[in-house]
C-alpha cells in the first residue's frame, strides 16, 4: 500500500475547498493580522496605538509581573500583533520594542519578574524572537541603526536577559546583509569596543582571509579569553611566530593567574618556543607550579624527556592529588601506592579510591586501611557513617575474611543500640 502524502492531497484540492478550509481552521490570530494588512492608514496607525497603550499597560499589573511565565505570553502575543504595522511603523515599532526592553530590565532591577515559589524566572525567549524578526524585515541601514541602539542599551543593563541574541545574528542579517556588515564591521572594529564584538567575528568569520582575521583578533581578543589562543595560531599562519611568542608572553606577563592565561595557550607558548629553539626547561618548571596538572607534567616530558625526573620531583612536591593521578594514569601502581602509605597531604578520598581499586595488589596495607576507617566512622551515628562502615566490611572480607567476621560479631554486641547499622549488618 502507497503511504499517503498529505502535500500531494493539499495540492490536489481546489479553490473552494481551500477557501473552506481556511475559513474553518484558521486561528484568530491569523485572521486578525489579515485584517490589520488591509487597513488604511489611519485606521492602522489607530490600531497601532491600541496595541501600543496594552503593551505598556502590562508594566503596571502587578500581578502580572509576579508571574513571569504569563508576562511572557502576554508581551509577546501583543507584540506579535504588531508584525502587520512593521511596514507602516517601523521607527515606532523599534522604540517601542527599545521602550519595553528598558522597563523589564527595570523591573527585574526591582525583584519583579521571578517567582520564587515556582522557582519561575521570566528568560525574554519568545519576545527576543518578536524583536529579531522586526530587525530582520528592515533594511539594511535601518536594521543597523537599531541593533546599535539595542546594544547600547544592553551594555548599561544590569541584567543579561536578552544577550542571548547574540549568539543568533543569523536570525537578524541574510546573505546579502553579509558583504556590507563585514565592511562595516572591519571599519569600526579597531575604534568601537563593545562585548558584542566577538560575536560578529563568530557570525563574519567565514568571509575574512588570513589578513583580515589577525587584523580583527588582534582588536577583540581581549573581549574573549577563547580568541587569544586563535590569535597566536593566526600570527603563525601569517609568518610571523616570533610576534606569536612575543605577544602570548605579554599576555601571560599580565595576566598570571592560571584562570586567565590558560594552560592551552601555555602549551601553545611552549610549542611556538621550542620550534624556534629558545629555551623553555624554566618556563616548564614555572608552569608545573603555577598549573599544577598532571596533564601538563605528561606534555612537559613530552617537550624535554631528559629533564622527566626533575619535572616529576615538581608536580609531587606541589600536589600529592595530581601526582598520584599521574601515577596512577601511567600504571605505575607500586609508586602509587608507596606514596599513599607514606604521604601527609593526600585526601582521604584518593586514599580510598586508591585502596578499593588495588586491596588485591596489598591485601595487608588494604586490610589496615579499612578498619581505621571503621573505627572513624563508629565515632559517629547516622546512616552515612553506617553505609561507610558496611562498605569497609564488604572489602576487608575480600582481604581477611575472618577479620571481617569477627568485628561483625563485635559490632553486633558492642553496638546493638544502633538499629540501623544493625540492619545494614544484616547484608555483610
Amino acid at each position: 500500500m502507497s503511504q499517503f502524502d498529505f502535500s500531494t492531497y493539499i495540492k490536489s484540492l481546489s479553490k473552494d475547498q481551500l477557501v473552506a478550509l481556511v475559513l474553518k481552521f484558521a486561528p484568530e490570530t491569523y485572521r486578525e493580522q489579515i485584517m490589520h494588512l488591509h487597513l488604511d492608514d489611519g485606521s492602522s496607525k489607530k490600531v497601532f496605538g491600541k496595541i501600543s497603550d496594552k503593551i505598556n499597560r502590562l508594566f503596571d499589573d502587578e500581578e502580572l509581573l509576579y508571574e513571569p511565565s504569563d508576562f511572557e505570553a502576554s508581551i509577546t502575543g501583543n507584540a506579535e500583533k504588531l508584525s502587520a504595522f512593521w511596514n507602516k511603523f517601523p521607527q515606532e515599532t523599534g522604540e517601542l520594542f527599545l521602550h519595553c526592553l528598558k522597563r523589564i530590565n527595570n523591573i527585574q532591577d526591582e525583584g519583579l519578574l521571578y517567582n520564587s515559589y515556582y522557582d519561575d524566572i521570566y528568560n525574554g525567549s519568545s519576545f527576543l524572537e518578536i524583536i529579531q524578526q522586526y530587525a530582520a524585515s528592515l533594511p539594511f541601514q535601518q536594521k543597523i541603526e537599531f541593533i546599535q541602539k539595542m546594544e547600547r542599551e544592553l551594555e548599561s543593563f544590569s541584567y543579561d536577559t536578552f544577550y542571548s541574541y547574540k549568539d543568533e545574528l543569523n536570525l537578524i542579517y541574510n546573505e546579502t546583509d553579509i558583504p556590507r556588515l563585514k565592511s562595516l564591521f572591519l571599519e569600526k572594529v579597531g575604534i568601537e569596543d563593545t562585548p558584542f564584538r566577538p560575536a560578529y567575528y563568530e557570525f563574519l568569520r567565514h568571509t575574512f582571509d588570513i589578513q583580515e582575521k589577525e587584523h580583527v583578533l588582534t582588536h577583540i581578543y581581549h573581549l574573549d579569553r577563547g580568541l587569544s589562543l586563535e590569535l597566536a595560531d593566526t600570527m603563525v599562519q601569517v609568518e610571523k611566530p616570533l610576534e606569536a611568542i612575543r605577544f602570548l608572553e605579554e599576555l601571560r606577563e599580565s595576566n598570571p593567574n592560571p584562570m586567565s592565561f590558560s594552560e592551552s595557550l601555555f602549551v601553545k607558548l611552549i610549542e611556538l618556543k621550542k620550534q624556534e629553539g629558545l629555551p623553555i626547561k624554566e618556563d616548564l618548571i614555572s608552569g608545573l607550579k603555577a598549573y599544577r596538572t598532571h596533564t601538563l607534567l605528561i606534555r612537559a616530558i613530552a617537550f624535554l624527556p631528559e629533564n622527566k625526573s626533575e619535572f616529576e620531583a615538581v608536580l609531587e612536591s606541589v600536589s600529592h592529588y595530581l601526582y598520584l593521578k599521574y601515577l596512577i594514569g601511567l600504571n605505575r601502581i607500586d609508586e602509587a601506592h608507596g606514596m599513599v602509605m607514606k604521604s601527609k597531604t593526600l585526601d582521604e578520598h584518593s586514599i580510598h579510591k586508591f585502596f578499593t581499586a588495588y586491596f588485591k595488589k596489598y591485601p595487608q596495607d588494604a586490610s589496615l586501611y579499612f578498619t581505621q576507617l571503621i573505627d572513624k566512622e563508629l565515632a559517629y551515628t547516622g546512616n552515612q557513617h553506617y553505609e561507610s562502615i558496611v562498605n569497609s566490611l564488604q572489602y576487608l572480607r575480600k582481604v581477611d575474611a575472618e577479620k571481617a567476621k569477627r568485628i561483625v560479631a563485635m559490632l553486633k554486641v558492642e553496638y546493638k543500640r544502633r538499629r540501623n547499622l544493625m540492619v545494614m549488618l544484616d547484608g555483610v
